[in-house]
């Protein structure tokens, strides 16, 4: 996933969660399927050329087990001229990340021409055609939680959430409005009788306000229970 699909599957799934009726839920549900789709469809990386130990050897009688590092030339006169090879298939942190070397042709013969000398090579060393995406860096959690709701909603969402989690709390202090409001954004759902309880997606962003790890994937309330009791025995 590259950065920009990041971004609109983040879209996607804040307007799932903030769908107030069936159609906005199937329409958005479609958009998710469709970024889904894409990344289902997303060409794996490959590698083309791996670096290995040289295959065995006979020399003036004897024959010698290989131990420098080599690469499969048969392998090389695949790759289509002009070919830039990269040693990555997972993302980095630079935008632009530099080829390491390039199919070339050499008096008709299909060669590498590398940018530092083959034998620098650690053998396993696995060479693919293109580059890997940037990476895209997590923020830390505190502040991940203040991307997604305004500093005034994310109090009311933690005092909601800090008198959920009190046995002694006779329900909770927030206002028709205020619990509406948090509904409408999707960190609540209205369970009838006046009642309202947190929803998946703002048990995840309750977690990050306090900084602890965060409470992915998403899970049911069910699940969330099972796992909470699964610790609280292990402990």
């Amino acid at each position: 996933m590259n950065a920009e699909q990041k971004q609109r599957a983040i879209a996607v799934i804040t307007k799932w969660w903030a769908a107030d009726s069936n159609k906005a839920v199937l329409s958005t549900g479609y958009e998710m399927a469709g970024v889904l789709q894409e990344l289902i469809e997303q060409p794996t990386s490959v590698p083309v050329l791996t670096v290995e130990c040289e295959p065995g050897y006979w020399s003036r009688g004897h024959y010698h087990e290989g131990t420098k590092p080599y690469i499969a030339p048969t392998a090389v006169w695949k790759l289509p001229i002009g070919t830039n090879l990269y040693i990555a298939s997972e993302p980095i942190d630079a935008s632009e990340p530099e080829p390491v070397g390039e199919a070339v042709d050499f008096n008709g013969w299909r060669i590498v021409r590398w940018k530092e000398k083959e034998s620098s090579f650690p053998l396993g060393t696995k060479f693919y055609t293109a580059p890997p995406a940037p990476s895209v860096p997590d923020t830390d959690l505190a502040r991940d939680a203040e991307r997604w709701l305004s500093q005034r909603d994310l109090e009311l969402l933690v005092t909601f959430g800090m008198q959920a989690d009190d046995c002694d709390a006779d329900g909770h202090t927030l206002s028709k409005e205020q619990t509406r409001r948090l509904c409408e954004l999707g960190v609540l759902r209205n369970v009838g009788f006046g009642r309202s309880e947190m929803t998946s997606f703002g048990c995840v962003l309750f977690d990050q306000h306090w900084e602890q790890s965060r409470s992915l994937p998403l899970r049911t309330h069910a699940e969330y229970a099972a796992l909470a009791a699964e610790k609280g025995g292990a402990a």
